[in-house]
């Protein structure tokens, strides 16, 4: 009895991570309007880590932070994927942003160090003093950072992975339903159509590998 509750709010933590991130994309194109993607990636994690290293300090405190090397490798992938996501975000529509992402594909490290090779460092940032931008990163950083991780890692160890791809893979759906009714973006029919195909197309690569095979004989 209890393992089931367990299961049952590991699922609803995880879809609410796939709600929460959904709206990420439309939030993240509205603070890119007031700072460059390197430096929004910077203070986004910035602040997260400031707010984890009390948790991070007592860990190691207590002899339980000797997983840094796979961390720094893990974090170092993660961070090549939220510079190529970001930058996508820039450039194209929040919608197709969330829909593009679910494809998940593994030239993201390839891109980010394209991306990194022609882009010059600046020293100094010049943060925004827009009360909007700062409740945007707010939000950023305590929901969909660390909320969404925790969430993401609590689901893991109470669910299955198919149940977690499955909830997740939602996420591209609510990001262009909130890209619609938060940014006012338009989406043609094709465009929908395309997305439910994303959608449903990671849904079914979710699908237990026996009954993915007994629905083909």
């Amino acid at each position: 009895m209890m393992q089931a509750i367990h299961n049952f709010k590991a699922e609803l933590l995880l879809l609410a991570v796939a709600i929460i991130w959904g709206t990420s994309y439309g939030l993240t194109k509205e603070a890119l309007l007031y700072i460059s993607v390197p430096a929004f990636l910077a203070l986004r994690f910035l602040l997260t880590f400031l707010l984890l290293s009390p948790a991070l300090l007592a860990d190691y405190q207590r002899g339980l932070a000797q997983d840094l090397p796979a961390a720094c490798f893990t974090g170092s992938i993660l961070f090549s994927i939220f510079l190529a996501e970001v930058y996508g975000v820039a450039h194209t529509s929040a919608a197709n942003a969330a829909f593009l992402i679910s494809l998940c594909v593994i030239i993201t490290p390839l891109l980010e160090w394209a991306i990194l090779c022609w882009q010059q460092p600046s020293l100094a940032i010049s943060l925004p003093n827009e009360r909007h931008f700062w409740l945007v990163m707010l939000y950023l950083v305590l929901f969909c950072s660390i909320f969404a991780f925790f969430a993401m890692n609590y689901g893991l160890r109470h669910t299955t992975p198919t149940r977690v791809a499955l909830l997740t893979g939602s996420e591209p759906a609510w990001g262009a339903l909130f890209a619609v009714l938060y940014l006012g973006e338009h989406l043609v029919w094709y465009q929908w159509l395309g997305g439910l195909l994303m959608v449903a197309a990671s849904l079914y690569t979710a699908l237990p590998e026996k009954l993915t095979t007994k629905q083909l004989t």
